[in-house]
């Protein structure tokens, strides 16, 4: 009588290579037959069985990991396996250690990452996305930084009066090529109340309008200039963007999850990662003031627009680097305490005023000097 056969799948543990093969259930083990010349036997104390989510899918390992397996497609096999193969007598294996031990490697690694997250949030990805950032093209900087300037702003918003952009460079240069680097800087007017400044990766200078007109003197306006271009020299904003990244990155492998990993894309969680930390905004502030200083540029107006929004009223909104982390008060003293380096040191100042009030109405329709 001949004995019943099935076809299986066969993978030999060493590539991701299967071979079809008949399988045919002999008293000693399972017999795989490749073709007329080739077979090999699996003997029953040898194999396991691996639970399969399908009631249709049998799965059978043999030997060290990774092992060889078989996967036959037809429920019928397994009832006739066990039968044949007489496993209490053979001591056969109804579960893959191999399995188990995955099992127990993972759920391990999981620990241990979920443990070691508050580590790795505060020194370890901030590590990381410092180094990345040096290593980041500038190019792609730029691209980054274009990308977020299309999605912010409209054209109708940006204002171009010729006269007063030219003053706005004239000002800008003062400090732009006080120390060497490889950005190519453009600073932007935006025709909003809204009081605020970004500094976009790249090189590209956000001035808001409602900031523009609160400011009293050109010396001011180049402060918070130098505050932003520190920004951009040193990644900052890249560097937070790499950072969430990360994290959302190491987040969607744990949980499975991409929704944190999609929505470090979304506009308004790129503006969250323009402001910054406490450390970033201090180095920013003490960066700007060298500038300033080795230019020879008066800090007082950085002092002075500190003071001001020291004194805005609660209802007025103002950006989150002046308003939350480090504490104006805090970064008003810091100023002060370097201010003293000016007093054996001439200073002077980068704009007449018949100058800084035209400027101060760049997104005007006329200006003075139309």
């Amino acid at each position: 009588m001949e004995s019943e056969t099935w076809k299986g799948e066969y993978f030999d543990g060493s590539s991701a290579m299967s071979y079809v093969v008949l399988i045919e259930l002999q008293e000693e083990g399972v017999n795989l037959r490749f073709s007329e010349e080739k077979a090999i036997l699996w003997l029953y104390p040898e194999i396991h069985l691996v639970p399969s989510i399908s009631s249709q899918t049998i799965q059978l390992e043999k030997g060290k990991f990774p092992p060889q397996k078989l996967i036959i497609e037809d429920a019928s096999f397994l009832h006739a396996f066990e039968k044949t193969s007489n496993w209490k007598k053979h001591k056969f294996q109804r579960f893959s250690p191999h399995r188990d031990q995955f099992i127990y490697y993972l759920v391990g690694m999981i620990i241990v990452i979920v443990v070691s997250l508050p580590v790795i949030y505060r020194w370890g990805i901030p590590l990381a996305s410092k180094q990345i950032a040096k290593l980041t093209p500038l190019s792609w900087e730029e691209k980054l930084g274009e990308i977020i300037s299309i999605a912010l702003l409209d054209e109708t918003e940006i204002c171009t009066s010729p006269k007063e952009i030219e003053l706005l460079q004239s000002l800008f240069q003062k400090i732009e090529h006080i120390e060497e680097h490889p950005y190519q800087f453009e600073v932007i007017i935006v025709d909003s109340s809204t009081m605020n400044a970004l500094a976009l990766p790249g090189g590209k200078i956000l001035i808001y309008r409602g900031l523009l007109n609160r400011l009293d003197s050109p010396e001011a306006l180049i402060g918070v200039l130098a505050h932003e271009m520190q920004h951009i020299l040193q990644q900052h904003g890249l560097q937070n963007i790499i950072r969430a990244s990360l994290f959302a990155g190491i987040m969607a492998i744990i949980g499975g999850d991409f929704s944190m990993l999609e929505s470090v894309l979304d506009v308004v969680e790129v503006l969250s990662l323009l402001s910054y930390s406490r450390d970033f905004e201090i180095e920013a502030d003490l960066l700007a003031i060298q500038m300033l200083q080795k230019k020879g540029i008066t800090i007082q107006g950085m002092i002075n627009f500190f003071e001001m929004v020291a004194n805005l009223k609660t209802d007025i909104r103002i950006p989150s680097y002046l308003s939350t982390h480090p504490a104006i008060q805090e970064r008003i003293e810091n100023l002060k305490a370097e201010q003293e380096f000016e007093k054996n040191n001439q200073t002077f100042f980068v704009m007449n005023q018949k100058d800084w009030a035209s400027l101060q109405r760049i997104c005007s329709q006329k200006s003075e000097l139309e």
